[in-house]
Formats: C-alpha cells, structure tokens, sequence
C-alpha cells in the first residue's frame, strides 16, 4: 500500500501519512509498524543522567469524519556516558639516597547509574628529571590494557572499561645520585588521561572526552648530621691523668 514517510528538520519530526481511504485489507485487525533510528546529538544539553523524551501521534479521521487524536505515554531515553577518573599515588612518599619508589595510577569507571562503558582510553606519564626509571618495572593489571615506557615517558592503552572496572599502572623510580639532591628538594609527577570514547571506535559524531589528570609531589630527604666534641670534665690537663673528650653526633629532624 502507497505509505508516505517524511521527515522535516525543521520540527525534527517523522511521519508516515496513510493512503486517502484506508480501509483493512481483510476482516482482522491490521497491525502497522514504523521503525526509524536516531542519533544522540553530541550537544551540552545532553549529559549523563539526562531523560530525552519522545510522543507518537496519530492523527485519524474517523469515518464519521471527526478528528480523532491518539498518543502513547511519553517515553524516556536516558542519557548515558562514561565516568572515567584517574588518581596517582607514591610509596614511600619521600624519596631518599639508593631508595627506590613505586608510583601507582589508577584508572576507574565509576559504577553509577547513567554510566556507560568508556573505550580507547589513553594515558601518559613522564617521569620528571632527575629521577631515572627502573628497568621493566612498568606494569597494568586490570580487565584489559597494555603498559610501557619508552624514553622516560610511560604510557598505557586500554581499549574498554566497563562501569565498576578498575585498571592500575605501577612503575618504579631510582633517585639521582645524593650529589645531584638537596634535602627537600620535590620531584612533581603527574599522569594524564588523554583521550577516550563513549563509542566503540569513535567516529564522526561522537563524544570524545579527556583530558584530566592527577599529580603526586614526592619530596627527597637523606641523613642531615651533625658532629659536636666537647670536654665535659673542663679543658685543664694533667701530666698522668685520663682526660675526656666527648663527640656526639646528632641527625636532624627534617
């Protein structure tokens, strides 16, 4: 049968208009489906959480020749997105001569309602000067994801992150020789997350979201001595007799 379908921009409307008359083909009721798709638009008014609600319509002329208006409940489609968060620790938190530190990223979707699964997330981390990177240490555990370093940078791939999973980087550090420290001196590290997707692949329309990151300050602290002598029984010798001196050595607190 001659249906027309149209959609007007304009409105952001579909419509399918019946052939003029419509009558059922046999005795039993007949059934007609409209199935058409729809893009979310990639639009600030449209986030996480957000309910975008649709109505059908249908307008009839009955055989009698009133108007007759029909319309389903509205129907809701929630918005959803990734909630992909990155944090960064150190441990221990100081850094001192011949020690050796592990830094920990960790990469988590956020397990709430609206929480879609994020894709192609991408991670960076340069290791600050000064502080020269264990060989092979750099490592990912978590669902899925590869981790490596490469001229002091260590970087990471995960290609998808349900809600509620968790990815976590580690790497460790050696401090540069005690000569080249000065007792609180800091060392900033901050990881990045560059780059992921709400959409498998991403594509043309599409919401890509990054960057953010999270930043650690490890301070360096090594031994501050200092040596005293004294002569606790005074400073007169005699010929014969024992004399005292006394060295005390005490670390500072820093």
């Amino acid at each position: 049968e001659s249906f027309t379908y149209a959609y007007a921009s304009s409105s952001n409307t579909v419509s399918l208009t019946f052939p003029t008359p419509y009558a059922n083909p046999g005795p039993t009721d007949e059934h007609v489906t409209v199935a058409f798709s729809t893009v979310v638009a990639d639009v600030a008014g449209n986030q996480r959480n957000d309910d975008i609600s649709n109505v059908a319509t249908l307008t009839d002329h009955s055989s009698t020749g009133g108007l007759v208006t029909a319309a389903n409940p509205s129907l809701n489609t929630l918005v959803v997105e990734p909630d992909v968060t990155i944090a960064k620790t150190v441990n221990p938190t100081k850094i001192q001569p011949g020690g050796t530190n592990t830094f920990t990223i960790t990469v988590t979707n956020q397990s709430l309602t609206g929480v879609s699964s994020a894709y192609d997330i991408v991670g960076t981390d340069t290791i600050p000067s000064g502080l020269v990177y264990v060989p092979s240490s750099v490592g990912l555990s978590g669902p899925s994801g590869t981790a490596g370093e490469s001229a002091g940078v260590v970087s990471w791939s995960i290609p998808e992150l349900d809600p509620g999973q968790i990815d976590i980087i580690t790497y460790q550090v050696n401090p540069p020789v005690p000569s080249a420290m000065t007792n609180g001196q800091t060392f900033l590290n901050t990881a990045y997350l560059t780059s992921w997707n709400g959409v498998n692949g991403g594509g043309a329309g599409t919401r890509s979201y990054g960057s953010i990151n999270s930043a650690v300050s490890l301070p360096a602290e090594f031994p501050d001595l200092v040596v005293t002598k004294s002569v606790p029984n005074g400073s007169a010798a005699f010929a014969n007799q024992p004399f005292t001196w006394e060295v005390s050595v005490n670390n500072n607190t820093t």
